[in-house]
């Protein structure tokens, strides 16, 4: 069974953290007066953007917390 906790699987939920982080605050730094499903909206993605930014730092701390297995051929 391959590992879950892959480099290119973590960079992919940091980075797509900090895209979503990027996205929401500049459409709110944009924002005039908008209704009250417009800021839900925001929240929403600030949370969803907290726990893929979460889970990539869980992921990582478990990839670095089973090291790497010495290289041997036998």
């Amino acid at each position: 069974m391959q590992r879950f906790a892959t480099g290119p699987v973590i960079v992919v939920f940091a980075l797509f953290a900090a895209w979503i982080t990027y996205n929401a605050t500049r459409v709110v730094i944009a924002a005039d007066d908008r209704p009250a499903v417009f800021w839900t909206a925001i929240a929403i993605l600030y949370v969803i953007a907290a726990a893929a930014g979460w889970i990539a730092f869980r992921l990582y701390r478990i990839r670095q917390a089973k090291g790497r297995k010495p290289l041997t051929n036998g």
